[in-house]
């Protein structure tokens, strides 16, 4: 399994990480911050797009890729979403006012996507993956991903509080390799991350201990103007297998 973060601009690679989308094997998306600035190839190839919530660095180019991907009588991409979350994007986002009521629009003709509802805990399968929400700890609804392929199993968490749940469902999938999990601010920015309902550095190393087994960790989600300072930070608690991932890179796991 392949999993690349995408950068936050077209056509150049940053340390700066401002929008999210990962994108596995080529064909499946999670979260749309960026996924519309690929190549019309590489956006043509992508059949499922997980939502984890609606804030706008995890949507904002949802619609512009969209409309990229739309032919007639070509095969809608499957959008999955929670119901909250559809309901947020019907209201607020194709409304005709932000951008066209795409649901309306494809009700005759070709769709413009097909909605699928997640459920967290109830797994979606797509191809020869098997992604299953996670419910996060976050100021909306919000979900994470536990994606697995036939040989190992990857944790997408970002945009949450300090949780439990999560880490006991984790707990029982024996392949995975590898958690990829925020930290959004510095120590000294706690009463923001507590507020806005992110992790700093030592959450995130308390929250990995409730795991109970080592992993590799990947960090996302580092707010740019705390960056240097996060990972000073996250270097000096000497957490095990732990690195940052940067935008434009893949793992593979």
């Amino acid at each position: 399994m392949r999993v690349r973060l995408l950068p936050g601009a077209a056509g150049t690679v940053s340390r700066e990480h401002f929008l999210m989308s990962y994108v596995i094997d080529g064909r499946v998306a999670i979260d749309a911050g960026s996924i519309g600035l690929m190549t019309v190839e590489e956006q043509l190839a992508l059949t499922d797009v997980f939502i984890s919530h609606t804030h706008m660095d995890h949507i904002a180019t949802l619609p512009i890729f969209l409309d990229n991907v739309f032919a007639p009588n070509r095969k809608p991409v499957r959008l999955h979403v929670s119901v909250e979350t559809q309901a947020v994007l019907e209201r607020h986002l194709f409304n005709d006012v932000i951008w066209p009521d795409l649901v309306r629009i494809g009700a005759v003709g070709t769709k413009f996507f097909e909605w699928e509802t997640l459920v967290p805990g109830q797994p979606v399968v797509t191809g020869d993956l098997t992604v299953t929400p996670l419910e996060l700890r976050h100021v909306i609804p919000t979900l994470g991903f536990l994606v697995e392929s036939p040989t190992a199993a990857v944790a997408l968490i970002s945009d949450t509080a300090a949780l439990d749940n999560v880490w006991d469902r984790l707990r029982e999938v024996p392949r995975l390799e590898r958690v990829v999990l925020e930290c959004s601010f510095p120590e000294s920015m706690r009463w923001l991350a507590d507020k806005s309902m992110h992790l700093t550095p030592r959450d995130v190393a308390d929250q990995l201990t409730r795991l109970g087994r080592p992993v590799s960790v990947s960090i996302v989600h580092t707010k740019p103007a705390f960056r240097e300072q996060i990972e000073r930070e996250l270097h000096d608690l000497k957490i095990p297998r732990l690195e940052l991932f940067r935008p434009g890179e893949e793992l593979v796991v």
